[in-house]
């Protein structure tokens, strides 16, 4: 049997330790997209101006204040300057800090989530790797570590605690209002389904979730 990571951890007084599930929605040009192949690039696009540095880029600057006022876990402060590059990295990798998951939704993690996810995600690839040097393609070691893996997004994703909402109070250290959903706005060069098809991010946005 598969094991689960344990449960989500909270403090004494039942406040959630301060952790973000985002859903995603992408826009291009206006029309709203539901296929990862067109998502995943726009969120990639996103994350890496939330890791920075962005110090010297006024609208990167800007599409991160608004990133902040609504996730607590996001530091404008890291941001600016860059996130902290990990050890044998030359540059800053988003996916240290900001993991995209895409299931029935798509989905944002940052905080301990993301943190989490990326720490079970590198056993899957390690166990992955190990199965193939010895002539295979899967093990009990690599279920077990694909099992917590997706154990935990699954866990995350359904508790409605960890998403975030209209904004937090830094002073009380609580979320406010009603869960929300960011809305990521791409323009195109309008090609298509065309070899030459590209996007860049034009803006953000935070909706009441549907």
């Amino acid at each position: 049997m598969i094991s689960a990571i344990s449960p989500i951890s909270q403090s004494s007084n039942h406040k959630p330790s301060f952790t973000s599930v985002i859903p995603i929605r992408v826009k291009i040009d206006g029309r709203e997209v539901y296929s990862e192949k067109n998502v995943r690039p726009a969120v990639l696009q996103l994350t890496a101006i939330l890791a920075g540095p962005i110090k010297n880029n006024e609208k990167f600057l800007a599409i991160a204040k608004k990133f902040g006022l609504v996730d607590p876990d996001f530091s404008l402060t890291k941001a600016i300057s860059g996130y902290p590059v990990l050890y044998g990295e030359k540059k800053v990798q988003p996916s240290n800090y900001f993991r995209y998951i895409s299931k029935k939704h798509h989905y944002l993690f940052t905080g301990e989530q993301a943190q989490k996810l990326r720490e079970l995600g590198k056993t899957v690839g390690l166990e992955r790797h190990a199965a193939k040097l010895r002539g295979a393609k899967d093990s009990l070691d690599l279920q077990i570590a694909q099992g917590k893996y997706y154990s935990a997004i699954n866990q995350y994703i359904r508790s409605q605690i960890l998403r975030v909402s209209e904004s937090f109070n830094p002073i009380t250290r609580e979320k406010q209002g009603e869960p929300v959903e960011l809305v990521i706005d791409m323009i195109s060069n309008k090609k298509y389904g065309e070899k030459g098809f590209k996007m860049q991010l034009e803006d953000i946005s935070f909706t009441k979730s549907s």
